[in-house]
């Protein structure tokens, strides 16, 4: 008998795990995206309190900065500014910085930020899968944790890679990072059912394997190859200057270029 209901326990709960991995096949881009702004504007205090925007570059975001093209400072967007503590660094070292965030709140706090340092910063509130600027606008983009990973589905990944080479000057460049995990366990019966689910309700169609939700307030694509992402990198037109993968963060960053026109 107890065997009996240590068994059936297990059962429920992998139900109730694959029930929850359910809202990233059902929900379209537009409603994650929704999600995401709602629970950062929620949390924006408590985000910048735990994450103090003075502390600069983590030492996963030094190497990437440090294998950057060397460059004068020039105008820098920061995909996923808010908070400010890559605004803050940058704008120190003599960059123009705008910072572009789905939250209101997180952008807030990090204009406040900004300011205490005394530094002039331009905020843009909006989606980064959609995020648009008139060609040239930029010396260099840079993407904070995770941010590149925030964008579902390949084909939307590529478009924005797109629009940010259009709005790079040539010879630009951009720093990406990404979650990636080697390891992430698929399970093809369970992604099967997920993505006939997603174009069975017309939410998320374009569900690839690894689409999760991360806790409660984002959804992620975590990557598990880097065939995956050289492809879609060099398919938009960028080349890879380098490329890095730092074990035990699962996350990964790399550095690529605009080429220059002839």
């Amino acid at each position: 008998m107890a065997e009996f209901l240590i068994r059936t326990s297990r059962y429920f709960l992998r139900i109730g795990e694959f029930l929850k991995t359910l809202t990233v096949a059902v929900l379209s881009p537009a409603d994650m995206a929704e999600w995401a702004r709602k629970r950062y504007n929620r949390h924006s205090t408590l985000f910048n309190e735990e994450n103090d925007p003075n502390q600069g570059l983590t030492d996963d975001e030094r190497v990437l900065w440090e294998h950057a093209p060397s460059m004068v400072p020039a105008r820098m967007l920061i995909l996923g500014g808010g908070g400010g503590r890559e605004a803050i660094f940058f704008g120190s070292n003599g960059w123009k910085v705008t910072a572009l965030d789905i939250s209101e709140g997180m952008l807030e706090q990090a204009s406040s930020a900004a300011g205490s340092c005394g530094l002039d910063l331009k905020t843009v509130q909006g989606d980064l899968a959609t995020f648009d600027s008139s060609a040239g606008s930029f010396e260099a983009v840079w993407t904070s944790m995770f941010l590149y990973s925030l964008v579902l589905g390949r084909a939307c990944r590529v478009a924005m890679l797109r629009r940010i080479q259009r709005m790079l000057t040539p010879g630009g460049w951009f720093i990406v990072s990404f979650h990636f995990d080697s390891q992430i366990s698929m399970h093809s019966k369970a992604d099967q059912i997920r993505k006939l689910i997603a174009r069975m309700t017309f939410g998320n169609v374009e569900y690839q394997k690894g689409d999760i939700l991360f806790g409660t307030i984002e959804f992620r694509h975590v990557f598990s190859s880097e065939s995956e992402l050289r492809d879609e990198f060099t398919e938009a037109g960028f080349k890879i200057l380098n490329f890095f993968i730092f074990n035990g963060l699962m996350r990964g960053g790399a550095v690529l270029s605009v080429q220059n026109e002839c």
